[in-house]
C-alpha cells in the first residue's frame, strides 16, 4: 500500500501496518475513530477511538505486524445512570442502529439486559505502538491466554462483571519475557472475528467451551448479539506532546472522522492519505 513518508506530525509513528486479513476478504468499515450518535445511543458508551469492521464470524485475524501478543477477556453489565440495569429490544436495536442486518437477538419479546466487552488480543510493536483486537471468537493457542478478573459488591458477593487482565497495561519490559508474550510474524493467524463481550439477555462467557487454561471458545457456540460481527481494530502508543492523556490512540487511516466520515472502504485504498488527514495512514 502507498504512503507518503513524510509525516504531518512527527510524534506519530511511520506506518508500519500490514494486512489483518486474509486476500480477498473486504470488510466494510461500519465504524470510525468515533462513534456516531446512533452508536452511542445504541449502547450508551460514547468513546471508541478504533475502527470496526465487519465481516463474517469465522473470518480469520492476521498480526499486521511483527510483535508480542497475550489475550484475555472481559464483560459488564451496562447500566443507565441510576443504576438500573441498561435494557434493549430488537425494535429498539435496528431503530438505533438501522445498519445492524445481523443481529443475533434471545428468544422472545421485550427488553432484554445488554453487557460490553470483548474476547481481547492486544500486541506490542516496539518503538512504542501497540494493536489492539477485539470480539475474537478464538485465539491462537500460541497466544498466552490471562484470565478475567472477576469483580464483587460491597459485600463481597460476585457482580458477574469480568474485568480484562492487568496484562494489558503490563510494561514493556514484560512483554519481552517468553512467560508472558508470545513472538509472532506479520501475517500469522491470531484469532477469528466474532462478536464476543456484546452479549444480550445472557452473557457471551456463558456459552463458552472453556479449556483447561481458563481459554474461552465460541466457535460454534449460539450466543446472543446486538450489534453486527465485527473486529474492533485499535493502535495505540506513546505519549502525544502536549497532552496528558497516558498513551495516544492512533486512528490508522489519519481521519478521526465517524462511521460516515469518508474511510476508505476498499483494502487497496487503506494506505493512501485522505484529504484533509490528520497526518497519514499507518498502513504499509
Amino acid at each position: 500500500m502507498p504512503y507518503n513518508k513524510t509525516m504531518s506530525e512527527p510524534w506519530y509513528p511511520a506506518p508500519f501496518l500490514g494486512p489483518v486479513f486474509e486476500p480477498g476478504v473486504e470488510p466494510v468499515i461500519a465504524t470510525g475513530y468515533k462513534y456516531h450518535p446512533a452508536e452511542i445511543a445504541l449502547h450508551g458508551v460514547e468513546s471508541h477511538k478504533a475502527i470496526d469492521f465487519d465481516a463474517p464470524r469465522g473470518t480469520k485475524i492476521l498480526a499486521p505486524a511483527d510483535g508480542y501478543y497475550v489475550a484475555t477477556y472481559g464483560e459488564f453489565a451496562l447500566t443507565n445512570e441510576d443504576g438500573s440495569p441498561k435494557t434493549l429490544s430488537l425494535e429498539g436495536a435496528l431503530k438505533g442502529n438501522p445498519r445492524n442486518t445481523d443481529l443475533k437477538a434471545p428468544a422472545g419479546k421485550g427488553e432484554f439486559p445488554i453487557f460490553f466487552g470483548s474476547y481481547v488480543i492486544q500486541g506490542w510493536h516496539g518503538k512504542g505502538r501497540y494493536t489492539q483486537f477485539a470480539h475474537v471468537d478464538w485465539v491462537n493457542p500460541k497466544i498466552p491466554f490471562y484470565k478475567s478478573v472477576e469483580l464483587k459488591d460491597e459485600q463481597d458477593k460476585p457482580t458477574g462483571d469480568l474485568a480484562f487482565s492487568p496484562v494489558l497495561r503490563a510494561v514493556v519490559s514484560e512483554y519481552r519475557k517468553p512467560s508472558v508474550a508470545v513472538k509472532l510474524k506479520a501475517g500469522e493467524v491470531i484469532g477469528e472475528l466474532g462478536m464476543t463481550g456484546c452479549g444480550w439477555g445472557q452473557r457471551c462467557m456463558k456459552f463458552a467451551k472453556i479449556g483447561k487454561d481458563g481459554r474461552p471458545d465460541f466457535r460454534g457456540m449460539d450466543y446472543t448479539y446486538y450489534t453486527e460481527p465485527h473486529l474492533h481494530f485499535m493502535t495505540f502508543g506513546k505519549r502525544v506532546p502536549r497532552s496528558r492523556k497516558p498513551s495516544a490512540i492512533w486512528d490508522p487511516f489519519g481521519l478521526y472522522g465517524q462511521y460516515d466520515g469518508g474511510y476508505p472502504q476498499a483494502v487497496k485504498d487503506w494506505g493512501n492519505k485522505l484529504e484533509g488527514a490528520k497526518h497519514n495512514p499507518l498502513w504499509l
